[in-house]
């Protein structure tokens, strides 16, 4: 499972490793709404709803216990997926993927230590969506 960096394609990603590790596995290569080839949707930006999206996708494929390759955005959605669904991963390699709270203020830890996961989402989705438009 090939998961992309957020802005990007599956091409832009991974265009040489594609064929490559067709040669000795299959390979799930998508993109995720949004960016690549993609429609843009009215939906909120949200990590926890494309990780949701490609776990689903999966498992309609009766997929599991995959060998997921994740780079950047697409790190922290096979990290998210290695969470929420440890039974659709095998083995993970996250490569450029956000994990520790380096670089934050001392108020972003005291909010990300103490919102549920639902709240650090939504606060995180709609910081990364104003960042991102405002570019």
């Amino acid at each position: 499972m090939l998961l992309h960096g957020g802005i990007n394609s599956i091409q832009s990603s991974f265009k040489n490793q594609i064929e490559f590790f067709a040669t000795y596995r299959e390979v799930i290569a998508i993109e995720q709404v949004g960016p690549g080839h993609t429609p843009d949707t009215a939906e909120a930006f949200s990590y926890f709803k494309m990780a949701k999206d490609t776990a689903d996708l999966l498992r309609s494929l009766n997929v599991s216990n995959a060998d997921f390759i994740g780079w950047s955005d697409g790190g922290i959605l096979a990290l998210l997926i290695a969470r929420y669904s440890p039974e659709l991963v095998h083995r993970l390699v996250a490569s450029g993927s956000n994990t520790r709270l380096v670089g934050m203020s001392p108020d972003d830890i005291r909010k990300i230590r103490e919102a549920t996961p639902e709240q650090l989402a939504a606060d995180f989705d709609k910081k990364y969506r104003d960042e991102y438009i405002s570019k």
